[in-house]
């Protein structure tokens, strides 16, 4: 039982990670569309935050599999 929340826990984690990615490439697509700078610090706090969400959903992927 635990092992099937932990698996749908995960799932919705990585929905949450596409969803915070897709709204960082829509911000950059937005920006060099009207030809402004992208080195902003929302940007770099986006980015900063993707690769954490990233590294994090990695991290409990191999800790799921672990525990099967």
């Amino acid at each position: 039982m635990k092992i099937l929340f932990n698996s749908i826990h995960l799932f919705l984690f990585s929905l949450y990670v596409d969803f915070y990615k897709y709204r960082f490439d829509r911000a950059v697509k937005k920006r060099l569309k009207n030809g402004k700078d992208i080195s902003t610090k929302k940007l770099t706090q986006m980015s900063d935050k993707c690769y954490y969400l990233f590294n994090s959903f990695i991290e409990k992927e191999k800790r799921l599999r672990l525990k099967m």
